[in-house]
């Protein structure tokens, strides 16, 4: 983040060969990436072992499995970490992300009956629980990692395959889609779905499975669902004439779209912005 690594889980000196030396051993290592084939530790801290971490601003969250904790640390001087607050109270503390405004934490619980939690983080020094999530018949089995995107988080979720949870009102998480990357019996607490990818600019994503191997996973929310209405280039959520002008001045006259627009211009998922596109809106708005 912002040209830093942050390393956790590291306990040795030096490689198994011997030959490299580490950092040295700390619970949170800071590399300064400024030359990235040499990177530099400028910062470190330790108190216990920390499973996962994530960055929003000089904001550093990190899941301490094993003490069923979160921290939150300051992270604005690099060279000198250090906790802000922490709180109790997750289970198997496993993973963490944190939502586009900062607002929302978004916790994972690597344990029977482990399930993703929502947190008001907005108050550092007053967090809140707002809600708890699983999928539908999975209350005793184990979420892994969980990455926020756009208002949905995408979840590995071991033998429930890859969750997608709408929470744009954190308060009330919903299930959005799923894809059951191990569905076979019988299933251990840690088979299946174990980690997620969601971050391209398309709809794809990818979910890695422990026993099945790689998915790429396509996930279109459908529009009336979607906080993006796909067509709706006037951003008045109808689609309408007044959309299909946008497209026949883009397409014709070659006039530039706004990354909102592009962002909901290419309905028929081909990657450009074409006649197909005016047909597919002219079918919605007739039918």
């Amino acid at each position: 983040a912002d040209g830093y690594l942050y390393v956790i889980g590291s306990s040795q000196n030096s490689a198994n060969n011997g030959q490299v030396i580490a950092w040295g051993i700390d619970d949170l290592i800071i590399l300064d990436l400024a030359n990235p084939a040499n990177p530099t530790k400028i910062g470190g801290w330790s108190g216990e072992y920390i499973h996962d971490v994530c960055i929003y601003g000089n904001t550093l969250y990190g899941a301490a499995i094993y003490s069923d904790r979160m921290y939150v640390f300051d992270i604005s001087d690099k060279a000198n970490p250090f906790v802000i607050t922490f709180w109790d109270g997750i289970p198997n503390s496993h993973a963490c992300w944190v939502s586009d405004d900062g607002n929302t934490l978004f916790s994972a619980s690597e344990t029977s009956s482990g399930h993703i939690i929502s947190w008001d983080v907005s108050d550092i020094n007053n967090v809140n629980f707002l809600d708890e999530w699983y999928p539908d018949g999975a209350e005793e089995w184990s979420v892994h990692n969980v990455f926020y995107k756009n208002g949905y988080l995408i979840a590995s979720y071991y033998a429930w395959g890859l969750q997608i949870i709408d929470v744009r009102d954190p308060q009330n998480m919903v299930a959005a889609g799923f894809y059951d990357t191990f569905n076979s019996a019988p299933a251990g607490l840690y088979s299946g779905s174990w980690g997620a990818f969601p971050y391209f600019s398309s709809n794809l994503m990818i979910a890695s499975d422990r026993t099945n191997g790689l998915f790429v996973i396509d996930f279109l929310i459908d529009f009336w669902a979607n906080p993006l209405l796909l067509g709706d280039l006037n951003g008045d959520q109808v689609l309408d004439i007044l959309d299909v002008l946008i497209y026949v001045h883009h397409i014709v006259y070659d006039t530039n779209l706004s990354e909102y627009q592009l962002d909901v211009s290419d309905i028929n998922h081909d990657g450009q912005v074409n006649l197909f596109d005016i047909m597919e809106i002219i079918y919605i708005i007739l039918n």
